[in-house]
């Protein structure tokens, strides 16, 4: 949790980054779009397809199912603590990916 607060910090005091709630989980929003999260340990992002293959090969990195033996959230990658050095990078990512989607 103490990585994800200080990534938290870091990233609210540019780009109006809003911190929230959602599954009860801390997240980060941008407009009012998650797009990274802490989830039971681990952070979740929400990233392009295209880094997906890079970020499988990393040991314990899935598809994000909120509930065990549920869906995955398309786009949604959990990335867990022992890659935790690459979560603020991965944070910046996605709030990036985010950011370039068109509104709803």
């Amino acid at each position: 949790m103490e990585k994800y607060l200080a990534i938290a910090e870091h990233m609210k005091h540019t780009d109006s980054v809003a911190a929230g709630s959602m599954f009860g989980a801390k997240c980060l929003k941008i407009g009012g779009k998650a797009y990274a999260m802490f989830h039971k340990g681990k952070m979740v992002f929400k990233l392009p397809p295209d880094t997906f293959p890079a970020l499988f090969e990393l040991e314990g990195v899935r598809m994000f199912e909120p509930m065990a033996g549920g869906r995955q959230m398309n786009g949604w990658v959990e990335v867990p603590a022992i890659y935790a050095d690459r979560w603020e990078p991965l944070a910046y990512d996605a709030l990036r990916y985010v950011r370039s989607l068109p509104a709803k």
